[in-house]
């Protein structure tokens, strides 16, 4: 499964808000497109130690821990947050409590480095080598100056869900004036096995659309420094 690092320009940084508790039931559309408007709520009965205000419109909640694996994720704030509620605009699945839930606040901050991983659908090398020949005007072989070798490789994503659709534009107009990242295509985050130092070659980037599925692929072009 590859992996990408780079260092964004608009990063996400931790708030003071933190909610750890297994009394947080969570109220999801599912990605259902019967439910209009879809309802996609953290759930908490609240008590002098036991709160979900304090978050406001527009921030992020870093949401771990639930045994529903589409609950644990990144979601952006609808609207501040309640003593007992937490409205977010992503696609939660119903939990009842019970799991040791952790709600952790964020904001978006810079010069923070960040990774996505993702599945390819194919990744394809190539290199295009640069060379002056001299040859002379009365025939044969001539003389050739090598000047270098550069290395690329094409990659396709796998199907991308329309809710992470905003971090890969984050990470394309963080890399877009050939800032370097890594790239490592057969390696994982918890094992690395040969990441690249790349910079972003292709100019067109745009989520193309599967069908009438809400699920996106990027193609990407990057050229290898290192």
């Amino acid at each position: 499964m590859p992996v990408i690092t780079y260092t964004a320009k608009r990063e996400i940084e931790e708030t003071d808000f933190r909610v750890a508790s297994e009394d947080i039931t969570v109220i999801g559309s599912g990605g259902s497109p019967e439910e209009s408007p879809p309802v996609n709520q953290f759930v908490i009965e609240s008590s002098p130690g036991n709160s979900l205000a304090g978050l406001s419109d527009g921030e992020w909640v870093r949401s771990t821990g639930f045994d529903e694996s589409g609950n644990n994720r990144w979601s952006q704030v609808d609207g501040d947050s309640t003593d007992s509620v937490i409205n977010v605009l992503h696609d939660l699945y119903d939990e009842p409590s019970g799991a040791p839930a952790v709600l952790q606040g964020h904001v978006r901050g810079s010069g923070e480095s960040y990774s996505l991983e993702f599945n390819a659908e194919r990744n394809d090398p190539s290199s295009k080598i640069t060379r002056h020949s001299h040859v002379p005007l009365g025939g044969g072989v001539g003389e050739t100056l090598f000047v270098r070798n550069e290395h690329y490789i094409e990659f396709v994503t796998s199907f991308i869900d329309e809710d992470d659709i905003p971090q890969w534009k984050e990470f394309i107009a963080s890399v877009a004036a050939r800032e370097t990242f890594t790239l490592d295509l057969y390696g994982t985050l918890a094992v690395p096995d040969e990441p690249l130092t790349v910079v972003l070659e292709s100019e067109e980037h745009r989520p193309a659309r599967v069908g009438t599925l809400r699920r996106y692929q990027y193609t990407l072009r990057v050229k290898i420094v290192e």
